[in-house]
């Protein structure tokens, strides 16, 4: 589970728990990222990565002035991390399956190589 310390540092770097109310708001944030509540509490390390490979993605992407005019388009897409004790896994807010990927966890490094193709 995700303390509340660490759910603030979470959103200081724009990812949301699934569950929260303020991640669903445009006005208030653009999610590309939620992170499941039932997740394991990411390191220091790798809320620092989080932090880097977020803003990454979200600038390979778009321009800022484009985050907002295209959010309900394009970047509607919020992508659901999940840290297990295997390790972390994601999924798409558009898949129709349930399920996961990868199967098994990987590192966060390489969850992102997953999510950046």
């Amino acid at each position: 589970m995700i303390g509340e310390a660490v759910r603030s540092q979470l959103h200081e770097i724009g990812v949301f728990l699934s569950n929260d109310r303020a991640a669903r708001h445009k006005q208030l944030f653009n999610p590309f990222f939620s992170i499941e509540p039932e997740s394991l509490e990411p390191t220091d390390e790798e809320l620092e990565l989080l932090r880097v490979l977020t803003e990454e993605y979200r600038t390979s992407r778009f321009q800022p002035t484009e985050i907002r005019e295209k959010f309900w388009g394009e970047i509607a897409n919020t992508i659901r991390l999940w840290k297990r004790a295997d390790g972390w896994r994601y999924r798409r807010l558009t898949w129709t399956s349930p399920a996961w990927a990868p199967q098994t966890g990987c590192s966060l490094e390489d969850l992102f190589a997953a999510v950046f193709r």
